[in-house]
Order: structure tokens, then sequence, then C-alpha cells
């Protein structure tokens, strides 16, 4: 099933108030971060341009492209984009494997009382892997499947959730370069048809695909 490339020119809307508060904070707490150094321990966390995914993500809204209001970021960090879309009614969770990032993705959202779910394992489903080729990392599916013929569409699911995976409208992720294929190969094989992936590559270089028969 292929992926469409909608390539958006995403506007600059203003940013309300409250949303400017929060990325304040969230930009003072990441200074913090890398200050003290604690990044030597999750050297692979590096924020993306906040301001721009809340930006792409009112886009989407206001244009009416999801079929949903479900939205998951893979790899969440500390969890300011799963924030973002909160603020925006969508019902968001954030996916890190590190336990610290999550901790950290938490509380901020507590402290500004959002209402967004972290969960503290892999974006991969169970089931599924990686391995590096060509200087980069690809999907390892499980044994047997296919998604072509929907051979275990409605099962996959992440654990401790209520929903399948399917059932997620728009994923976000900014993922590092050697990780942009297997990211976009994990979207295509797991994601509902129409569903949206949001993809930060690079400054300056934030992307939106369809899943589409």
């Amino acid at each position: 099933m292929p992926l469409e490339d909608l390539t958006i020119d995403f506007p600059t809307f203003p940013i309300p108030n409250r949303v400017s508060v929060l990325l304040d904070e969230a930009d003072e707490r990441i200074d913090q971060f890398f200050q003290q150094k604690r990044n030597r321990r999750l050297p692979r966390f590096i924020p993306s341009d906040a301001k721009r995914v809340y930006c792409a993500l009112k886009y989407i809204l206001d244009n009416d492209l999801l079929l949903g209001n479900r939205f998951c970021e893979w790899g969440s960090g500390y969890g300011v984009s799963a924030c973002l879309a909160s603020f925006l009614d969508f019902d968001a969770f954030g996916i890190e494997i590190e336990t610290e990032l999550v901790d950290y993705a938490r509380k901020l959202a507590a402290d500004f009382e959002i209402d967004v779910e972290f969960y503290n394992f892999s974006y991969l489903p169970e089931g599924f892997g990686s391995y590096q080729a060509h200087g980069g990392h690809h999907l390892m599916p499980p044994p047997g499947f296919d998604r072509s013929k929907d051979t275990l569409g409605p099962t996959i699911a992440y654990e401790d959730m209520d929903f399948e995976i399917e059932e997620i409208d728009l994923f976000y992720v900014y993922p590092w370069p050697e990780e942009q294929e297997l990211m976009m190969e994990l979207f295509e094989s797991v994601a509902a048809d129409g569903a949206l992936l949001l993809a930060y590559f690079a400054p300056g270089d934030l992307n939106l695909y369809q899943k589409v028969l």
C-alpha cells in the first residue's frame, strides 16, 4: 500500500498565549537538561521546532485532512508535540522507550494539566524489529506478515492500550536520518488506510504523508 506525499508548505499561524507559555517552559526545561549534561545518558534526544509542529497540526485540522482525532507521537521525548496535539483537542499520546524522558514528559503535562498519555516502551509493536542495511535501518515484520493481504491487520496493537494501531489517525515522528526509512516502512505497515504521518526530517523539512490504497 503506497504512501502519498501531500507536499504541503505549512503556513505560519499566531501562537495562542497558553501554547506560548507551555513552549517557553518546555524550552527552559530542555535547556537545563542540556546545560546539566543529562543528555550524555540520552544523546539521541534532540527537540524539534515545536512552533512549526503546532502550525502543521493546526493546518491539518483546519483543512479536515483527518479521519478522526487520535494522535500518536513516536519517540515522544519531552512530550511537547503530544501536548500541543492535546491543546488542539486531539486524543493524544506519546511513546518513548527512555524512562527518564517519559518522566519529564509526564511532569510537563501534569504541571500544565494537559490531558495526554505517555507510554514507556518501543514504538515497534510486538513481533516487529529492525535491521541495518544500505546505511540505514529498515523494518523487520513478524514472520508471515503480509500487509497487502491484511494478514495481521486487526490484531496489531501496543501493550496496555485499549485500541488498535489502525485506530490512530495521525502519527508524528522526528527520526534520526538513518531511521527515516524505518519510520516510513513502519507507518506503511501498521497504519490504517487514510491515516497521516507528519515527519520532521530536519529543521525546515516537515513532511506529510497519507497511506492510500
